[in-house]
C-alpha cells in the first residue's frame, strides 16, 4: 500500500512538470494558454466526477500546468517587449532595492558595481559605473535606476540579462535610506552579530573565518574569486549554497539539544520549524534553502500529527508547490537540479534497505548525487566534472563537519568566548582540508572537461540506466532481507 502511494505521488509530481514543460515549448502560441486553462477547469471537473480514477487526476494535473506556464511566459514576454520598446527611445526607470551583496568589479571603462534586482519581475543584474555614487551602495537602500536591459537570443526564460545604467539620459539615485528597525534591518542586525561569533579566536586568519561565514552563513561574496573557480574546478562549490545540507546538519543538531531539554518527541517539530526558518531567514532566504527548509518541515512537521515522516512525501509537495508558485523555477538550472539530486537520494535510501551509515553509505550517497546530476550539468553547462566523485567523497562530510562546529562555536559564543574559539578553529581547519582536496582534484588531469551538450534522448537514457540499477540494487537488498 505504501508503495502505491509513492507511486501516485511521483506520478501527480511528473503530471504537474510534464505539462509546464510542455507548455514551455510551446510558450510560442498565443492563443495557448487560455486553452490550457479551459483544459484544466474540464478535467478537474471530470477527475471529481471520476474519483476512483487515476488518469483523470492525471491529466487534471497536466493541464492545470500547462496553464500555470503559459501565463507566467505570456506575462513574462509582455514585460520583456515592453521594456526592450522603451529602450529604442528612453531608458526604463524602476526603483531596486540593495541586497546585502554588492559586487564591485573593474572593467575597461573603471570601477562598477552590480547586484541582483528585479525588474518588472525579470531578474536582472543592475550594473552600473562607480562614477554614478554606487560605491556608497548600502543594503535596505532604495535606489531609483534608470537604464538599458541587454538585448540577447534568448527567451523570456535565459540566463539573467544585464540592466546597464548608464548612456543618454541614465541616472541612479537613492530615494529612500535602509531603516534599522524594520524586518529586513532586525535580520542584518542579527546576521552581523553572528558573522562577528563566527570569527572568535580566528581574528588573526582572516580568510579562514570568511570561509566559515561563507559555509554558516551564506556570505560567499566573501570568497575570493580564485578560490570559487578551484571549487566550481573540483565540483564542490555547490557545499556553500545554503541548501539541504545546511538546513538537515541545523535540524539534527536541534533535534539533539531538544531532546536533551526533555521536549517530547512529538513536540519536537514545534519547536524546530521556527529555529529552522529563523536560521533560512538570517541567511538571506534563497530558493536552494527555502526548497531545503519547505522539505524538512513536511518531513519533520509529520511526527506532530502521529505519522511516520516520509521523504518522498515530502519531496513530492515541495516540488509541487515550487512549480505551481513559481512556474519559472522549473526553468532554472540550480533549481532542476537540486530536486533532481535529492529525489535521487531519497529513493536511494527508501524503506532503509540500502546502506545510510559508515563509508559505504556516504561513498553510496556520494555516488548516486554526482551520477543524478551528470545529465543536468552536460545539458546545461557544457561540462563533465568526473573528479567531483572524488572531491565530493570527502568534502560534503567535511562541510557537514564545518557547519556543525560553527553552529556549535556560535551558540557556545554566548556563554564561553574560548570554548567558541575552539569550535570555530575546528570549523576553519575542516574548511582547510575541503579546500585543500579541492585544489588537488582540480589539478588532476580530466577531473574537469567541456562536452557536447548533452542531447535530451542522451539525458533520458543515462537515467534510465540509474533506474535500472537502482531497481536491480533494491531487488537485491530485499532478497538478502527475506532470507536474513
Amino acid at each position: 500500500m505504501a508503495a502505491a502511494k509513492d507511486v501516485r505521488w511521483l506520478l501527480a509530481s511528473a503530471a504537474l512538470a510534464s505539462g509546464e514543460a510542455c507548455a514551455f515549448a510551446l510558450a510560442g502560441i498565443s492563443w495557448a494558454w487560455p486553452a490550457a486553462a479551459a483544459a484544466a477547469f474540464l478535467a478537474a471537473v471530470f477527475s471529481i466526477a471520476s474519483p476512483g480514477r487515476a488518469l483523470p487526476r492525471l491529466a487534471a494535473l497536466f493541464a492545470a500546468g500547462a496553464a500555470l506556464a503559459m501565463a507566467t511566459a505570456r506575462s513574462r514576454v509582455r514585460a520583456l517587449d515592453e521594456i526592450l520598446e522603451l529602450g529604442g527611445s528612453s531608458p526604463a526607470a524602476a526603483v531596486f532595492e540593495i541586497p546585502d551583496s554588492v559586487r564591485v568589479s573593474r572593467e575597461s571603462g573603471g570601477a562598477a558595481v552590480s547586484f541582483a534586482g528585479k525588474l518588472r519581475g525579470i531578474d536582472v543584474l543592475v550594473w552600473m559605473p562607480s562614477g554614478d555614487g554606487a560605491r556608497v551602495l548600502a543594503p535596505g537602500e532604495k535606489w531609483e535606476c534608470a537604464g538599458w536591459l541587454e538585448r540577447t537570443k534568448d527567451g523570456p526564460f535565459g540566463r539573467r540579462r544585464i540592466f546597464r545604467v548608464r548612456g543618454r539620459g541614465a541616472y541612479a539615485r537613492r530615494v529612500a535610506a535602509a531603516d534599522p528597525d524594520s524586518w529586513r534591518g532586525i535580520v542584518r542586525r542579527v546576521r552581523a552579530d553572528l558573522s562577528r561569533r563566527a570569527g572568535i579566536g580566528l581574528e588573526t586568519m582572516p580568510q579562514a573565518a570568511d570561509m566559515c561565514r561563507a559555509m554558516l552563513l551564506g556570505e560567499r561574496h566573501l570568497i575570493p574569486r580564485s578560490s570559487r573557480d578551484t571549487f566550481a574546478a573540483a565540483g564542490t562549490v555547490h557545499v556553500f549554497a545554503i541548501s539541504g545540507l545546511h538546513v538537515l546538519v541545523i535540524a539534527r543538531l536541534a533535534v539533539v539539544a531538544l531532546a536533551l531539554a526533555g521536549v517530547p518527541f512529538r513536540l519536537t517539530s514545534v519547536f524546530l520549524l521556527p529555529l529552522l526558518w529563523a536560521y533560512v531567514a538570517l541567511v538571506g532566504a534563497g530558493p536552494s534553502a527555502v526548497r531545503a527548509a519547505a522539505m524538512a518541515s513536511l518531513y519533520y512537521g509529520a511526527r506532530f500529527f502521529w505519522r511516520r515522516p516520509d521523504g518522498l512525501v515530502a519531496w513530492s509537495v515541495t516540488f509541487m508547490t515550487a512549480c505551481i508558485v513559481s512556474p519559472a523555477s522549473l526553468m532554472d538550472a540550480g533549481c532542476i537540479l537540486s530536486f533532481i539530486v535529492m529525489l535521487a537520494l531519497v529513493l536511494w535510501r527508501r524503506d532503509d534497505l540500502l546502506p545510510g551509515g559508515g563509508t559505504a553509505g556516504r561513498l553510496s550517497a556520494t555516488l548516486v548525487a554526482w551520477a543524478a546530476g551528470v545529465p543536468v550539468v552536460a545539458r546545461v553547462f557544457g561540462r563533465f566534472t568526473a573528479g567531483g566523485l572524488l572531491a565530493n567523497l570527502l568534502a560534503v562530510p567535511a562541510a557537514a563537519v564545518a557547519v556543525s562546529a560553527g553552529a556549535l562555536g556560535i551558540a557556545a559564543s554566548f556563554a564561553s568566548n574560548v570554548l567558541a574559539a575552539h569550535l570555530n578553529a575546528c570549523a576553519a581547519l575542516t574548511l582547510e582540508l575541503m579546500a585543500g582536496i579541492s585544489r588537488l582534484v582540480a589539478a588532476l588531469p580530466f577531473s574537469d572537461f567541456a562536452v557536447e551538450r548533452w542531447s535530451f534522448a542522451s539525458c533520458a537514457a543515462w537515467y534510465v540506466a540509474l533506474a535500472a540499477l537502482w531497481l536491480a540494487v533494491r531487488f537485491a537488498a530485499r532478497r538478502r532481507t527475506t532470507w536474513m
